[in-house]
């Protein structure tokens, strides 16, 4: 049933200016609030207004803090008397934790948790009793009359009450209240439990006031902005003004807050100094890198090991070895290809660090492993250890607010402690899930200097005090609220008792009393809302639709806030330097004729794309293991005439034994993603490659296989260029021809372009005055395709011969000229951001670097 409750708050006589407020506490009164900011607020402002250094602490608390300290003088008073145990938000969320993911029929989620906690909060509040026939109605109403069954069973094996349960407590004591006034301070509502608790305040004999901001004549201007961005920049020019008219108070409210801060901060950033302006708003403990680095390290698994994991140990610096080992953890990222693996091999990655990171290595190396299940103490003893272990917070100087942040986290396995109430021993997966949780559940905000601009959401701005205050985004979805039923107490009691959320009535007048308050609580007050969101109307709160209008400023943009631009003319023009050495090889000159600036970016900034991760071998493995398979081949091999002479058993034997002997290196090196049916796949795909290349070489004329992989130095223009050969075979005419092995084709033919971005063949020609043929084989999907130019006729498809008036040397020498040429660009430092075409654009990886318009 339902408890009976006062109609109405008591009588309470008011406060009507800051000066009588001021005069209570004084004198030794309780200002009571109902959050933390207001709290802290009338502090700053009572210390303000005594001009006096020194004062005898005032007792200005936010309400549970009011309870909290009731609680500790009852033990005080009461000593002699079993009391309960406080349980802490820590122990109460694991509690619950505990009853809900127990239960099989329900999935548990923290947004689950949430909703259950909040509904059980508000029965309290509303003295609703759990054994109410209507919780019989519907099956989530009667799963949470269960749950809040088992939870009082907890509570009472663990002799144990939580906040919520404590207006009820301490109001079993008769004299807690007879000492002091208390002043009830710019309160919205008062729950039926607050009610009560006042009652039994008022039967002790203790005065209790009543103080909110007085009314008086204010300034308050609508703005209809045509969409966020202009609202925002006319946000901005009015605060810009208000700052430079030293204004040291001012607000910005934004009623969905915890969804907009990190937006809002980056914009802010654009126009305003940071040291100008605080959020109000906390955000989670595992979202500061410090604190999420932390937890990666205590989560950190030899059996299961990932990709980040291995990135975060070689980036971070809250490690042991961090600024030591700085350059090589960074090139190991770039370099390794251990790291191009979604799930990794530990024992490899170690192996992979003892040759350029040893600090690294060691660490990891004589990493503890932790027991299946210990106890609360054992637990944190053991995630300090490995913390330790591993010299967190590293090497490099702390700056204040990371400073803040590893005090915070240090503090919070201090709290980890508190669980040791609830269950005594944890399996290691559920001890690691409770420190995650409580990370996450835990909002931290570092202590900064005053600033002149806050960002406060709508509940916090309520009852402080500004020279100027600008509340953005009062749509009609926005003030007053939609209804939201909680879905977890009976329907009629959330309409009967007027729960919150429950009734548009109510919604209302929260919205205006929100308001007026906020305007009571300014001079100067503007109240803004777009016109359109994307595509979406929007119209504004009929609250505030009847204010005047906020006249726009014309040149409201963000030109005045920036610098004055120089122009200045970029030659692009940077020659080697002689101490300078670059490399590439033909890489470099493609890069070269492709885009001049991307051959800058690659070979003289050493930029380097991130690998990408695989399942198995990625693209380019795949290239390296095909051209390894066709070297062994050809060694066994040859020339043609010895592959012709073997049977296509014997073939076949060979095929398999050298494919195997190619792949076997990258199956020990990337064991845990390359898996034994990736492996038979990928074998097949290449059997069936090799099948197809044997194939089409049995269709040229006779060849004997005169040099593979072999490396040569051409120099131009006082550059050597490195280059290695994939294949050179001499043929049954004493002439010779070049093969390289592409994946793909390239989509032009080099031997035809003026600046060709393919030019490894061309640049293989000038080796050799014997050499008259250049083929491209494709290798790809079992499909064997050549694109070649050659001095002889060839009957092969994709072999082009030479026209009538041509002449092989003149073309090596125009092939010469032209390579010559984007040599002596790059020896020059000719890089400007000039592609050849579009779609070089569009694969390149620098584009953050290029000032291509």
């Amino acid at each position: 049933m339902i408890d009976s409750m006062p109609p109405s708050p008591i009588d309470m006589q008011p406060l009507l200016t800051k000066d009588t407020l001021f005069a209570a506490l004084t004198h030794g009164a309780t200002i009571i609030t109902p959050n933390n900011r207001l709290c802290h607020q009338l502090l700053e402002d009572y210390f303000a207004h005594t001009h006096t250094s020194v004062n005898p602490k005032p007792r200005c608390l936010p309400y549970q803090a009011f309870l909290q300290e009731r609680y500790k003088k009852a033990r005080h008073l009461y000593a002699n008397q079993v009391h309960p145990l406080l349980l802490t938000t820590t122990q109460q969320r694991h509690l619950w934790q505990q009853i809900l993911s127990s239960h099989p029929s329900y999935a548990y989620h923290e947004g689950l948790q949430q909703e259950i906690q909040e509904a059980w909060t508000h029965c309290l509040q509303w003295n609703i009793d759990h054994q109410h026939p209507s919780f019989q109605q519907t099956p989530q109403t009667l799963q949470f009359q269960r749950w809040w069954l088992q939870f009082e069973k907890k509570l009472t094996e663990l002799q144990a009450l939580t906040e919520a349960q404590l207006e009820k407590y301490l109001l079993s004591y008769p004299d807690l209240f007879t000492s002091t006034p208390a002043v009830w301070a710019c309160f919205d509502d008062f729950t039926p439990q607050q009610r009560l608790l006042q009652q039994g305040m008022r039967e002790q004999g203790a005065q209790q006031y009543g103080y909110d901001l007085e009314d008086k004549p204010t300034t308050t201007l609508l703005f209809a902005a045509k969409d966020g961005e202009e609202e925002f920049l006319q946000m901005i020019a009015w605060v810009q003004q208000k700052i430079a008219a030293q204004e040291s108070r001012i607000a910005i409210v934004i009623p969905d807050l915890d969804t907009q801060s990190h937006r809002i901060q980056r914009l802010l950033q654009r126009h305003i100094p940071s040291h100008q302006f605080n959020i109000s708003l906390g955000q989670s403990l595992s979202d500061f890198p410090i604190a999420a680095h932390a937890l990666v390290w205590l989560n950190l698994d030899p059996l299961n090991f990932t990709h980040h994991q291995a990135c975060l140990l070689l980036h971070s610096p809250y490690l042991a070895g961090s600024k030591s080992e700085f350059i090589a953890r960074a090139d190991m990222m770039q370099d390794n290809r251990i790291l191009q693996e979604p799930t990794l091999s530990f024992t490899a990655l170690i192996a992979s660090l003892k040759r350029t990171t040893p600090i690294l290595a060691d660490l990891l190396h004589t990493l503890s492993p932790y027991p299946l299940d210990a106890s609360i103490t054992e637990w944190v003893h053991l995630f300090k250890s490995r913390l330790t272990h591993l010299g967190f917070p590293g090497e490099y100087p702390l700056d204040s607010k990371t400073y803040q942040c590893f005090q915070r986290f240090v503090l919070l396995l201090d709290e980890y402690l508190q669980l040791s109430v609830i269950t005594p021993i944890l399996k290691k997966e559920d001890a690691l899930n409770a420190l995650n949780t409580l990370a996450k559940s835990t909002i931290f905000q570092s202590k900064t200097s005053k600033t002149p601009l806050q960002l406060l959401g709508l509940l916090e701005a309520s009852g402080c005090t500004f020279d100027s205050i600008w509340v953005s985004g009062l749509t009609d979805q926005c003030l007053p609220q939609k209804s939201r039923l909680s879905a977890f107490i009976p329907l009629e009691l959330q309409r009967s008792l007027a729960m919150p959320h429950a009734l548009p009535e109510r919604e209302l007048q929260f919205a205006e009393q929100s308001l007026k308050r906020l305007q009571n609580g300014s001079q100067n007050s503007v109240f803004s809302y777009p016109r359109l969101t994307g595509d979406t109307p929007n119209l504004p709160s009929p609250l505030v639709d009847h204010l005047p209008p906020f006249i726009a400023q014309d040149n409201a943009s963000t030109t005045h806030t920036l610098s004055k631009l120089l122009e200045h003319n970029e030659n692009y023009q940077l020659p080697l330097m002689p101490t300078e050495s670059i490399s590439g090889g033909t890489t470099l000159l493609a890069n070269q004729a492709k885009c001049p600036f991307r051959a800058f970016a690659m070979h003289r900034l050493y930029a380097i794309r991130a690998p990408s991760l695989s399942d198995g071998p990625d693209a380019s493995e795949r290239g390296q293991i095909m051209h390894k398979i066709m070297e062994l081949l050809w060694r066994a091999l040859e020339s043609q005439q010895q592959l012709l002479s073997l049977s296509e058993v014997a073939l076949n034997q060979q095929i398999d034994a050298i494919i195997r002997d190619a792949i076997n290196p990258l199956i020990q090196e990337n064991s845990p993603s390359f898996s034994s049916l990736i492996q038979d796949v990928e074998i097949a795909r290449l059997k069936r490659l090799v099948s197809a290349c044997l194939a089409w070489e049995k269709q040229r004329p006779p060849f004997v296989v005169e040099a593979l992989e072999q490396e040569f130095i051409i120099p131009l223009v006082g550059i050597d260029f490195r280059v290695r050969i994939d294949r050179l075979d001499k043929t049954s005419t004493d002439t010779k021809c070049v093969i390289d092995y592409k994946s793909s084709l390239p989509p032009n033919k080099p031997w035809n372009e003026e600046r060709p971005d393919a030019p490894q063949l061309l640049l293989y020609a000038l080796l050799d005055n014997q050499i008259n043929t250049l083929l491209f084989i494709q290798l790809k999907s079992g499909q064997v395709l050549c694109s070649g130019i050659s001095d002889d006729t060839i009957r092969l498809e994709g072999i082009s011969c030479l026209k009538k008036d041509e002449v092989w040397t003149e073309k090596q020498q125009q092939w010469r000229q032209q390579l010559t040429q984007l040599a002596q660009e790059i020896r020059e430092g000719h890089c400007p951001p000039i592609p050849t075409k579009e779609s070089t654009c569009q694969r390149c990886d620098f584009l953050h670097l290029c000032r291509k318009e």
